[in-house]
């Protein structure tokens, strides 16, 4: 089935394969579709475009996002469809309260924090201009993320998905 989101139609089951947390919700679907609307726009469409973008852009800043991915993305899509600056520096400020005592960011409240979370956390709030790579939180997500590397240059990160796809070693 399809849900209409803002004007966007957007996938809402694909048969058991949503998997946390890049594809379990409205929240995420809108943003990407905001974020990618613009660069990949038919020219004679640009309107038709614009539009929508700014409906869904709209709707997002009514949200209520329940965890770090989610308001990461938010911030991202709204930054990039030109939302209303003190919106925007709002869920910029929720993001950056969020970060722990370890310097890193959580998935979501329950969670301990990781690589994947603290990298996007850290990515949405520089690419949007609210973190400078001088300040104290950027720094202190830095040394998380250092500090939780593995010496082949990988992270743990505990998964979220539900447990449909047994892991296997690829060799």
């Amino acid at each position: 089935t399809l849900a209409i989101t803002a004007g966007l139609v957007l996938p809402q089951r694909l048969a058991g394969a949503i998997r946390s947390p890049t594809g379990e919700s409205h929240i995420v679907w809108t943003a990407e579709a905001v974020l990618a609307l613009p660069r990949y726009r038919i020219p004679a469409r640009a309107a038709e475009f614009r539009e929508r973008v700014m409906r869904a852009a709209a709707w997002l800043q009514k949200t209520n996002p329940p965890n770090t991915y989610q308001q990461a993305l938010q911030l991202l899509a709204l930054s990039a469809a030109g939302g209303e600056r003190e919106a925007v520096r709002k869920i910029a400020d929720s993001l950056l309260a969020q970060q722990r005592s370890d310097g890193g960011w959580a998935g979501n409240p329950n969670l301990v924090s990781d690589a994947h979370s603290t990298g996007l956390a850290l990515h949405a709030l520089r690419e949007t201009g609210f973190l400078s790579a001088s300040g104290k939180a950027h720094r202190r997500g830095v040394q998380y993320l250092l500090s939780t590397q593995y010496p082949d240059g990988s992270w743990y990160v505990r998964s979220r998905a539900a447990g449909f796809q047994p892991y296997f070693e690829s060799g």
